[in-house]
């Protein structure tokens, strides 16, 4: 898979993938972890190339919080 690097606060992050929905994003973030035993994926949200919070993301395209 495609890994693009961003700077963001002062730390590079490393960002794969992108979803339609939260459930999706959140699923391959799990896989992440358990495949390669990686602390510490997360999931961020874009809107028109500008990071946004996951909530704000969730409340835009009018999706709800999975665990």
């Amino acid at each position: 898979e495609k890994v693009q690097i961003d700077l963001h606060e002062g730390w590079n992050k490393y960002l794969t993938g992108s979803f339609p929905t939260y459930m999706d994003a959140r699923n391959k973030r799990n896989a992440i972890k358990n495949a390669y035993n990686f602390n510490g994926p997360f999931v961020v949200a874009y809107n028109s190339g500008q990071r946004i919070t996951v909530q704000e993301a969730l409340m835009i395209t009018h999706q709800k919080w999975v665990n």
